[in-house]
Order: structure tokens, then C-alpha cells, then sequence
């Protein structure tokens, strides 16, 4: 009676699972049906593992031609008949899972794709190596969809998982890995790691030498990273790279060409940086040409907007403002917050040139009011608490709260308002948390720097404003506020240095480990200086990727180390990332004695500000810089350096070289 009834559930299997597939391939009446090519053999378990696998072949085809739901349809289905079976071939199931996960992931389902990502990277787990390319993949997928939910943590986690599994040679899932990982740390405006991982990417696609449209992908996306860091040279030689890669190809597909018109879209932001504004244009309107069959409502108003800046910087205003009403009314449309906020920043800018300010500030806030959705604040003097809001663009918000501050110093210049110079102070107040929020974020000196470059503008500005509100009040905080700025400029790299040092020796951290983390640095600087000098063109695809795998393994041990240190010692993270600068009456009462003076500057774009400080008093000097003050300085060193005394100098050597 068993067998009988056994034999009579294998037979329904099979009926249903050959019904389903009819019914399901009868959708596509150009393709075969699968009840014309299925070879199944009924009664054993080869069958229905062939039947599974045809299936999973359709649900591929489907997802080649972009039809999610119909390879969904299958893949559900199939998980239905596995369950109804006896037995089931667990490599079959998950690769079914695993089949899932890619379709929702391509439907922008990310956690149902981490759902069945898990449920195949778990069932494989059971019978495949730690380092099976499915394996590493699997982590892979994780961690990609982690990233595109912006849980930056776990994407972290499962990325460097799969970093970590990669066999020898690796695996071809390894580019997507490193191009991830630097997305992410683009994206957290960690440059230098980012473009470490960029180019280990691009080292290794050459080095495996995988499909002419991978590698022009590849040197498309280092072409934007350059454009973002400020780069613009190296984004025309990767822009250029791309371009000829995918004129070369004589089967492109859809999305090539839109690649290829991407592609111009950067070479015209890279020139319009380096003001060639009528080659920005030509490219600008090359990308339009060839998107016009190609492009998604999404790329129209990127190409709109860049258009829009590059008319505005050829001071063709009423062009401007069009193309920027464009890009605004598809974003709107299609609820494109980030897009929606760079075009009323977009315009701010426009406006503020044209010395429309009241418009200008209104678009300002506007850009606020998108970029952070829980900011609710319509009044135009009113700014975020920043520990109040999530912020999805650290670097953005640094972009649009500098817009407003400027406005607001340019409103009280021209009408002297009090209530526009307080608002001015109080954002730069507010820009100068920002910034201390973004250094802590950063391990890499290089993005420190990075940092530092974009904030001494903004501390130039907060130090004018400062004096002006003094001048306005009388109030001598506000000279103490100027002289915070200034050395708050400084502190971004060299105070944090010097403080962290002590903090290590406060807190105790234990010789060893203190040790252990001077040696990884060291490591990393000689990797880092073996990369610079290595030109052996042969040699350089391969040398150089291994190079900066090692790279990337060392410095993910150096931040384990040092995240391991933050959380173990309290004291030790309090006191590394306190970088309360000196206030004036310490100054006074703790370091300066009767007839002295402490004497400390800030050179500026525009102005030189001296700050002296005697036991008894403060003052602040501002001079503008209408002089050639690079010059001097430039041949004070020069003097230092060529004038030398030898150990037998006399004092009339010494007298000497002072006057000089």
C-alpha cells in the first residue's frame, strides 16, 4: 500500500509540475513550449531534478529579457513542488533560492533578495568548501543589497566576508565586491579607501581579462569617481577610455549606448570644471544625442542639469533656469528626493549670481526640506538639529547649509538686519558640528585632508562673520568664536593626531597593542609607496592588484584594531575624538605671562586674519591679501633652506643671516 501510495504522489508531482511549466512557457508564444523539449524520465528522482532544472533555465531566459515576473512565477512554483516531494536534490533547491534572490534584487526588492539570498547561502553551506565561488557570491549578493537598503554595517560585514573567502586566482565576483565596497566609501566620503578599491577593481577586470563591456563599465564609473573628487584630469583620461571601448564594440546593446552617452555626460562635467565650458557643451550635447533612444526619464534631467550649470557658468541665465525647470519637474514627478534637492541648490546658485537672494535663500531651504524628509521647518531662518534628523548625504548637507550661511552674510552686508547676521552665525555654528561629525567618520588621512580643503572656505567665512557680529554687538564672544574657527581649521588632521596620541597613553591602552597598530601603519605606508614607484608596464595589471589586495587586508586589519580599541576603552574614544580647541581666557590666565603676547594667523582666500593675545588683552587684526603673500613666504623658506651656518659660525655669521 506504501508503495503504491508513493508511487501515486511522484506521478501527481510530475503532472503538476509539467501542467505549471506549460501553462507558464504558453505566456511567451515565440518560445518552444516546454512540453516540447522536456525529456523527463517520471518515476525516479533524476526526472524531477531534470524538470527543476529546465524550469530554473526558463527563469533565466526570462530574467535575460527583463520579464522578473514571469521567471518569478516559475521559481515560486518550483519551491512549491520541492516541498511536496519526498526527497529533494539540495543543490537544485539552492540554486532556486539563489534564483529568487537575483529576481527580487533586480525588482529592487532587497530584503526579500536577502531572504532568499540567506536561505541558498545557508543550504549551501552545508556541502560546499568555505571558498566556493557560490559560496563567495553568496556573500557577495548579501552585502550588495544591504548596500542599496544603506544598512552600510551588514553590507560591510558580508562584503568583507566575501573578501575574505576569495580563493587563488579569484573569483570573477570579486570586481563586483571591490566595486562596491568603493561606492560605499565614496558615498561615506572616505576617498582614499574608495579609490583603492576602485583600482584594485579595474586592475583586476584587466588582469582576468573579462568582456570589453565590463571594462568600459568599469572605467565609466572611475571617470564619475574623479569627477566627485575633484580629479578632473584623471575623469577625462577614464571618460575618454570608456568612450572608445564602447565605439569599438560591434554588438552593443541598449544599455551601452546609454553608457556611452554617461559617459560623455562626465567628459562635460570634467570640463566644465576646468572652465573649457564650450567642450562641456559639445559633450553635454553629444549625451543628448544619443540618449534621445536610449535614456530613462531619470537620465534626461541629469543631462538637463548638467546643461543647466554649464549655461549658467556661460552666464546665459534665462538657458539656465530652463534646463533646470526641466530636471526639477521629472524629479518631482518621479520622487527623486536627492535629484529634487540638487536642483533647488542648483538654482539657489543660479539666483544668488544674478543677486536675487530672498529667491535664492528660499531655494536653499528648499534643498534642505528634501534632502532631510523629517525636517519639516518652512520658515527660511530655521535650520535642522542635526542629531534630530537622519542624514542620508553628509556631504550634501555641507553643501547646502554653506549656501544658505553665504546668503545670509551677503542679506546682512546689504541690508544689516541683526536677525540675518544671527541667522548667518548660527550656520556656521551648526556647519562647524557637521564638520567635526564628518571627521570622526573618517579613518583615512587622505579623506581628512579632503576635508580640510573643503572646510577652510567655510571657516574663512565663519571668521568674517564673527568680526562682523562683534563689530554689529560689540560682544567679545564673538572674536573668541573667530579664533575657535581658526584653529578648529587646523585641528582637522594635526590636532587629532596630537590627541590621539595622548589618548592611547591616558587610557591605558597596553603597550602591545599600541605596538601592533604602529606596525600596520607602517605596513600600509610601504604599500602604499611601493604602488606609487611601480612603472614596470609588463608587470604593472598584475603586480599592482596584488598589491593593493594586500593593500585592502591590511587596513581592514588596522580598522578592526582601532574599532576594537574605541569599544574596549571608553576612555580612550572620549578622549581621541574631544577636540575642544583652547579658549582665550585659559590663554590668559594659564600660558601668556606679563609681557608677552601670543601671536596666531589664518590666511584666507580673500583675507589674513591675526589673532594676539596678551594677559590683558584680546584683539583680532583682518587685512586683505592684495599683496603677493605666497611670494614672501615662498622666499622665507628658500632663504631658510639655502642659508646654512656650519658648526664653527661665529656670532657675526649668526647677525648675518638674521638681517637677511
Amino acid at each position: 500500500m506504501k508503495i503504491v501510495t508513493c508511487f501515486f504522489r511522484i506521478l501527481c508531482t510530475f503532472f503538476l509540475l509539467l501542467l505549471s511549466a506549460s501553462l507558464i512557457f504558453s505566456q511567451d508564444t515565440n518560445q518552444v513550449k516546454v512540453s516540447d523539449s522536456l525529456k523527463i524520465e517520471v518515476f525516479n528522482q533524476k526526472g524531477f531534478y531534470n524538470a527543476i532544472s529546465t524550469t530554473i533555465n526558463k527563469a533565466n531566459y526570462f530574467l535575460a529579457e527583463k520579464k522578473v515576473d514571469s521567471a518569478l512565477t516559475i521559481l515560486l512554483n518550483n519551491l512549491n513542488l520541492i516541498s511536496e516531494a519526498n526527497w529533494f536534490n539540495d543543490t537544485l533547491k539552492a540554486l532556486n533560492y539563489h534564483k529568487i534572490g537575483v529576481s527580487y534584487s533586480k525588482k529592487n526588492d532587497y530584503t526579500l533578495a536577502i531572504q532568499y539570498y540567506k536561505k541558498s547561502l545557508n543550504l549551501r553551506s552545508e556541502f560546499l568548501i568555505p571558498n566556493h565561488s557560490d559560496i563567495v557570491r553568496g556573500y557577495n549578493n548579501i552585502g550588495i543589497c544591504f548596500q542599496e537598503l544603506g544598512q552600510i554595517d551588514s553590507a560591510l560585514i558580508f562584503l568583507n566576508t566575501s573578501l575574505n573567502l576569495q580563493p587563488t586566482p579569484p573569483t570573477a565576483f570579486i570586481t563586483d565586491t571591490y566595486s562596491t565596497l568603493g561606492r560605499i566609501y565614496e558615498d561615506l566620503g572616505d576617498y582614499e579607501k574608495a579609490e583603492n578599491y576602485y583600482t584594485a577593481n579595474l586592475s583586476i577586470i584587466r588582469f582576468l581579462k573579462k568582456e570589453n563591456w565590463h571594462l568600459a563599465n568599469k572605467e565609466l564609473e572611475m571617470s564619475l569617481f574623479y569627477i566627485n573628487l575633484g580629479k578632473f584630469e584623471k575623469a577625462l583620461l577614464h571618460g575618454y577610455n570608456a568612450i572608445e571601448i564602447y565605439n569599438l564594440m560591434d554588438d552593443k546593446i541598449d544599455e551601452d549606448f546609454q553608457n556611452l552617452a554617461f559617459s560623455y555626460i562626465n567628459l562635460g562635467i570634467a570640463y566644465r570644471k576646468l572652465n573649457n565650458l564650450n567642450s562641456s557643451l559639445i559633450n553635454f550635447t553629444k549625451a543628448l544625442a544619443i540618449g534621445s533612444r536610449y535614456f530613462s526619464e531619470i537620465d534626461f534631467s541629469d543631462t538637463y542639469t548638467g546643461l543647466g550649470i554649464t549655461m549658467k557658468k556661460m552666464k546665459d541665465f534665462p538657458e539656465a533656469e530652463s534646463y533646470f525647470t526641466k530636471a526639477l519637474s521629472i524629479y518631482l514627478k518621479l520622487n527623486a528626493v536627492d535629484g529634487v534637492a540638487d536642483t533647488y541648490n542648483n538654482l539657489g546658485d543660479l539666483y544668488f549670481e544674478q543677486s536675487l537672494y530672498p529667491k535664492a535663500l528660499k531655494d536653499y531651504h528648499e534643498s534642505l526640506l528634501y534632502l532631510l524628509q523629517t525636517f519639516k521647518e518652512k520658515e527660511v531662518y530655521k535650520n535642522p538639529i542635526l542629531k534630530d534628523h537622519y542624514i542620508p548625504d553628509k556631504q550634501a548637507l555641507l553643501i547646502f547649509l554653506e549656501a544658505k550661511a553665504k546668503t545670509f552674510k551677503v542679506l546682512y552686508e546689504h541690508n544689516h538686519q541683526e536677525k540675518d547676521i544671527l541667522a548667518a552665525y548660527e550656520t556656521y555654528l551648526l556647519l562647524d558640528q557637521l564638520i567635526d561629525n564628518i571627521r570622526i567618520s573618517y579613518l583615512e588621512d587622505a579623506s581628512k585632508s579632503y576635508l580640510a580643503k573643503q572646510a577652510k572656505p567655510i571657516y574663512e567665512k565663519a571668521i568674517s562673520i564673527c568680526l562682523q557680529y562683534h563689530e554689529y554687538s560689540k560682544d567679545k564672544k564673538y572674536l573668541e568664536q573667530a579664533f575657535q574657527y581658526a584653529e578648529k581649521s587646523k585641528a582637522i588632521i594635526l590636532l587629532e593626531q596630537i590627541k590621539e596620541a595622548k589618548a592611547r597613553n591616558f587610557a591605558g591602552i597596553p603597550d602591545s597593542l599600541q605596538q601592533q597598530e604602529r606596525s600596520l601603519k607602517k605596513e600600509i605606508g610601504q604599500i602604499e609607496k611601493d604602488l606609487a614607484i611601480n612603472t614596470n608596464e609588463e608587470s604593472i595589471d598584475s603586480l599592482e592588484g596584488d598589491l593593493r589586495e594586500k593593500l585592502i587586508h591590511k587596513k581592514q586589519t588596522y580598522e578592526a584594531l582601532v574599532k576594537s580599541l574605541e569599544t574596549d576603552n571608553p576612555k580612550y574614544h572620549q578622549l581621541k575624538y574631544d577636540i575642544q580647541t583652547t579658549y582665550i581666557a585659559t590663554i590668559q590666565s594659564s600660558i601668556i605671562q606679563n609681557r608677552q603676547a601670543l601671536v596666531e594667523y589664518f590666511v584666507g582666500e580673500d583675507s589674513l586674519y591675526l589673532f594676539k593675545v596678551t594677559k590683558e588683552d584680546f584683539e583680532v587684526i583682518s587685512k586683505p591679501i592684495d599683496f603677493p603673500l605666497k611670494e614672501w613666504v615662498d622666499s622665507l623658506r628658500q632663504g631658510i633652506y639655502y642659508c646654512r651656518l656650519t658648526p664653527d659660525a661665529t656670532p657675526q655669521d649668526c647677525e648675518k643671516l638674521d638681517q637677511q
